[in-house]
């Protein structure tokens, strides 16, 4: 039996199928591995050390710099598959309205995040 499905032989028990032929196991959404646990955890993490920052660094930087180091802590699968540029672009352009009208919701700038 896989690691990671040890209820299947009971449900298929419980309602009466053959649990003999197990499902094959895929990653349907990889998500990748981090380089850096103290970084995630810095970036994450409220931490006494970074207060001082948030008096001198205005908070759309802030937001900027918090989103550039996540995205390089972050190790991709290499076989992800990315989308196009030019849907990309199509999405950004349609949905930028809809972001504005959530930053004005939430109070919050959320231009690094999605443009």
């Amino acid at each position: 039996m896989k690691a990671g499905l040890p209820l299947y032989p009971d449900l298929c028990r419980f309602i009466g199928v053959d649990d003999t032929n197990l499902p094959e196991e895929r990653t349907h959404n990889p998500g990748g591995t981090i380089r850096s646990k103290w970084l995630r955890t810095a970036l994450m993490e409220p931490m006494i050390w970074k207060e001082p920052f948030k008096l001198v660094i205005p908070p759309r930087l802030r937001i900027k710099l918090s989103y550039y180091l996540k995205n390089w802590n972050r190790v991709t699968p290499k076989n992800l598959i990315r989308m196009p540029e030019e849907l990309n672009n199509r999405c950004r352009k349609r949905f930028y309205d809809d972001v504005r009208l959530l930053e004005d919701l939430l109070d919050r700038d959320l231009q690094a995040v999605w443009f």
